[in-house]
């Protein structure tokens, strides 16, 4: 027939592209991807002013929010490092190759949600060491120390609360348990 072909439609710019990009993938409804909205300088941690494990802290309650299943492996993680574009992290050498190969799989998630919520490009990087409160602490081990701060001051609070003293030495009793109202964060 003697049809002229239909006009193809004009080229997308490279934002154009980016966005169509992000709009077509699922993970970019967590902001970390290409295109993806970039927080605003209130919203990003400011890493530098805070001490290290406390701007860890942050990083992984916020990955916690996003990708849970990679903030379950970064919390048993001792933080060693946090600066210069890397934070270094350790893991005892048992479980370390297991831990590696589950960081590998979260890597891109990592870069990207670490780029978003401190401001700039940071990797990850994994060595063997045991995490310990003093030099590496990990976040499971911080919460388990203020969990146990909690417990001793709600059982001091208790043994000492007036009333409650009463009721002991009323009845001969015991204070088996104290459940605390708080929980460590």
């Amino acid at each position: 027939s003697g049809r002229a072909p239909s006009p193809s439609p004009p080229p997308l710019w490279p934002d154009e592209l980016q966005a169509a990009d992000a709009a077509d993938d699922p993970a970019c409804a967590t902001g970390a991807c290409p295109g993806a909205p970039r927080p605003t300088p209130a919203e990003v941690i400011d890493w530098v002013a805070l001490p290290p494990f406390e701007a860890w802290e942050r990083l992984l309650g916020r990955i916690g929010e996003e990708e849970p299943a990679l903030h379950g492996i970064l919390a048993d993680m001792g933080l060693e490092s946090f600066g210069g574009g890397e934070i270094r992290v350790v893991f005892p050498g048992d479980r370390l190759r297991y831990r590696k190969e589950q960081l590998e799989h979260h890597s891109g998630a990592f870069e990207e949600l670490a780029h978003l919520h401190l401001g700039a490009p940071f990797r990850l990087l994994a060595v063997e060491g045991d995490p310990d409160l003093e030099t590496r602490p990990s976040l499971t081990l911080v919460l388990e120390q203020r969990r146990q701060a909690i417990q001793r001051a709600a059982d001091e609070e208790a043994r000492a609360h007036p009333s409650i003293r009463a009721l002991v030495d009323a009845f001969d009793a015991q204070i088996v348990a104290v459940r605390p109202l708080a929980r460590p964060s």
